[in-house]
C-alpha cells in the first residue's frame, strides 16, 4: 500500500510564510500527523513549498533556519545550472537550463525577500 500526503489548514503565519498541518496516510489509515509544511505565499501567485518541520520545533527559529537552508540549496543549484549553461553548446539543453533558471531565480528572490522581511519583523518585535 502506498503513502499519500494531504495538507491541512494554516496553523500559524510568520510574515508571508505559512505553516500548514500535514497528514500522511497509508491507504485510509492516518500514519503521521506531527509535521508542518512551510510554504511561502508569493506576490506572484502559487505557493512555494520550502520544507517540513516537526510540530515540536521552536517554530519561528525553525522556520528561519529551514528557509536559510533552502536558500543555500537553491543558490547552489542555480550556480551549477549557470555553469552548465555556459559549458554547453547544444541549443536544446541551453533552452532547458534557461527555463529552469527562469523558474528558480524569481522563487529564490521572493523567498529571500520574505525571509528578510521576517527577520526585520522579528528584530523590531525584540526591540
Amino acid at each position: 500500500m502506498h503513502l499519500t500526503q494531504e495538507t491541512g489548514t494554516v496553523v500559524r503565519t510568520y510574515g508571508r510564510f505559512l505553516l500548514r498541518e500535514v497528514f500522511v496516510y497509508q491507504g485510509e489509515r492516518l500514519r503521521h500527523s506531527a509535521l508542518l509544511q512551510i510554504t511561502l505565499l508569493p506576490t506572484s501567485g502559487n505557493e512555494i513549498t520550502i520544507a517540513y518541520l516537526s510540530t515540536r520545533a521552536d517554530a519561528v527559529n525553525a522556520v528561519k533556519e529551514r528557509v536559510h537552508v533552502w536558500l543555500m540549496e537553491q543558490s547552489c543549484q542555480i550556480e551549477k545550472t549557470r555553469r552548465w549553461l555556459q559549458e554547453t553548446s547544444d541549443q536544446d539543453i541551453v533552452a532547458k537550463f534557461q527555463s529552469l533558471l527562469d523558474l528558480w531565480e524569481p522563487c529564490y528572490q521572493e523567498v529571500a525577500q520574505a525571509l528578510s522581511e521576517l527577520e526585520e519583523l522579528s528584530f523590531s518585535e525584540d526591540a
